[in-house]
């Protein structure tokens, strides 16, 4: 299993196309096998300077299945709906490790993203942001 987290502000005046994106994205996410582990406002920061008000975690089998929603025609449609009621969007694709593989896995170089792309963590402050991960993806699904 891998999830997707999402992390944005819904824009002011733009409440209604939110909505309206959130019913038509459900049945798409479902045919895709998709879950949605939970949906909410955060409440509080505990660390860190991220501060968007909405989060969604959702949960897919394979990362093919990712990827075919993310490709899915039906979704690229309803995805103009999300993209222009929402701001401040960070999308992180998660895939779990075992503990005692942790290790190994963080001196390795580079990793490959949900839909096998290459991607790059940069070292702190090349590009403004400390070990952010660059390259091509899926950074356009859930």
């Amino acid at each position: 299993m891998i999830a997707v987290l999402n992390l944005f502000d819904v824009v002011a005046g733009r409440e209604a196309m939110y909505a309206e994106y959130l019913r038509r994205v459900r049945p798409l996410l479902e045919r895709h096998g998709a879950r949605v582990l939970f949906y909410g406002a955060t409440r509080a920061r505990l660390l860190g300077s991220c501060g968007q008000g909405y989060c969604g975690i959702i949960a897919y089998e394979t990362h093919e299945d990712l990827c075919r929603f993310s490709r899915d025609p039906e979704f690229l449609e309803v995805r103009r709906l999300r993209d222009g009621a929402t701001a401040n969007y960070v999308m992180l694709v998660l895939e779990g490790l075992p503990m005692e593989e942790a290790a190994a896995h963080l001196v390795g170089a580079g990793t490959r993203d949900a839909c096998g792309e290459r991607s790059v963590t940069t070292p702190a402050g090349t590009d403004g942001r400390p070990g952010h991960a660059n390259g091509a993806g899926v950074e356009d699904a859930g």
